[in-house]
């Protein structure tokens, strides 16, 4: 094989490896856009409500933002523990699907102690 031949089938893989180079760099930045589209979906609260006490838990807290369980449970009538576990499961279930909406805050924040956040805008 003649250097020149060796020189020209050099140049062509080194042609062929930056469109390779040139296409992954594409699909990287719409894997980027496509991830970063999806984080902001709309997050709807309401879809982990399991019934309705759920349902009027979440409805309060977008009305307010910033509730501690106590507050919630007595606007609802309701024992505190049992507005606790709803809140925790939902907590859980929004990180496990990579939606975060409500998050609680055991320090003073804002003026609030020990309270839950809504993180989203509501529609209210």
């Amino acid at each position: 094989m003649k250097k020149s031949d060796l020189e020209l089938r050099v140049k062509a893989v080194e042609k062929r490896l930056s469109r390779v180079e040139v296409a992954i760099q594409r699909i990287s930045k719409e894997f980027e856009l496509s991830h970063l589209l999806e984080s902001f979906k709309a997050i709807d609260p309401l879809s982990y409500a399991k019934d309705d006490l759920d349902k009027n838990i979440i409805k309060l807290l977008m009305e307010k933002h910033v509730l501690t369980t106590s507050e919630i449970a007595t606007s609802l009538g309701q024992n505190r523990h049992i507005i606790g576990k709803r809140l925790k499961r939902m907590e859980k279930e929004s990180l496990q699907a990579g939606q975060k909406w409500l998050e609680f805050d055991p320090k003073e924040k804002d003026g609030h102690f020990r309270a839950w956040w809504l993180l989203i805008e509501s529609k209210f």
